[in-house]
């Protein structure tokens, strides 16, 4: 197994992984933050970025030993968390799981709603066919991800819009357009976007993992320190979002 990671800072040892569009070093702004006193490793998502993918079908426990694996590789026995979106699903699975390796837990943008049935907030019109996908997955198994993906996307075409030859600048506009984000173009920004990840079947697999999630499952569970973060596109439903935050405070565990 071959993880992608950059490491900031000297100290006790802080894991940061990304949203599904980005790299590991999207997190380079918090490292900096950080680094005084501690060791910031951004490590990119498994079939996400550079870091090799998780085989087979994807689940919340293999989630958590593809963590705990990257730490015992690594010699680390307990660490600070933090996590955006997908990557804060992922060490969210694995701070339920193994309790005694995590100092703190930071959750950016997960944890207080399940992923829409439609997600077309976050993967455009795409998100209207998230269901067949994931049902289609769930009755043929991975291997039909490959037609599936090649019919939507086509070959080798990535989600995000940009492809990794376009130049930096294309990049930072795309990222505009979609308007996800509201980001200032500075260096943190440029250095996220100079390698910007594509598609892969095990990235796909990846993602349908955190659509069948169910976050407050794993919220309940976590025994440390937590601190959940996060904001609303502004077409958001209020009584949702009131409603999810209301769950989200039943469901906290004290540390």
């Amino acid at each position: 197994m071959h993880w992608y990671e950059e490491s900031v800072g000297h100290g006790t040892p802080v894991l940061f992984l990304p949203g599904s569009g980005w790299c590991g070093n999207a997190g380079m702004n918090i490292a900096d933050e950080l680094k005084p006193d501690h060791q910031v490793l951004m490590v990119d998502l498994p079939g996400i970025g550079r870091s090799d993918g998780i085989e087979g079908r994807v689940t919340p426990t293999k989630m958590g030993t593809w963590v705990r694996a990257y730490l015992d590789n690594r010699g680390i026995e307990r660490c600070h968390l933090i996590g955006h979106s997908l990557g804060g699903a992922i060490l969210l699975t694995f701070a339920a799981q193994y309790p005694e390796k995590v100092l703190s837990l930071t959750l950016l943008d997960v944890g207080y709603c399940r992923v829409p049935r439609f997600p077309v907030q976050v993967l455009g019109s795409v998100g209207y066919l998230a269901p067949i996908i994931a049902g289609l997955e769930q009755i043929f198994g991975p291997s039909i991800l490959k037609k599936v993906m090649g019919d939507i996307f086509g070959q080798d075409q990535a989600v995000t819009g940009a492809s990794p030859s376009d130049s930096l600048e294309t990049k930072i506009a795309d990222v505009k357009r979609r308007g996800w984000y509201t980001l200032d173009d500075d260096e943190y920004l440029r250095k996220a976007l100079a390698f910007e990840p594509t598609l892969s079947i095990e990235g796909v697999e990846l993602w349908l993992a955190l659509y069948r999630m169910n976050p407050f499952k794993f919220i309940s569970q976590v025994r440390c320190p937590c601190l959940l973060l996060y904001g609303t596109f502004p077409s958001s439903d209020a009584k949702s979002t009131a409603h999810s935050a209301q769950h989200r405070q039943m469901s906290r565990t004290e540390p």
